[in-house]
């Protein structure tokens, strides 16, 4: 599910428009924030980093470069050397 945000927020910041998902709509930095507080929930520090990357690049977050930081520290941590390097702007 954290994923399906994720992608949803990739879309949505790409498009430039909310995604409607049962009748609600969401913007791109709602959809982030879902993928990002399922991933914390379930200790899925990977994808976390992941969902913080992709949502540093959408331009929809205020602090982007922190996030980019972030997002790498977690990837350097876990020994992901390749999504370490993905990690920038």
């Amino acid at each position: 599910i954290g994923n399906a945000w994720r992608v949803l927020g990739m879309v949505a910041a790409q498009s430039g428009q909310a995604i409607d998902v049962n009748e609600k709509s969401f913007t791109a930095a709602e959809c982030f924030e879902k993928s990002l507080q399922i991933f914390e929930e379930a200790g899925i520090e990977a994808d976390h980093a992941r969902t913080l990357r992709d949502y540093a690049r959408s331009g929809c977050a205020e602090n982007s470069a922190e996030m980019m930081n972030q997002a790498r520290e977690i990837f350097t941590r876990y020994k992901m050397p390749l999504e370490a390097t993905r990690a920038s702007f």
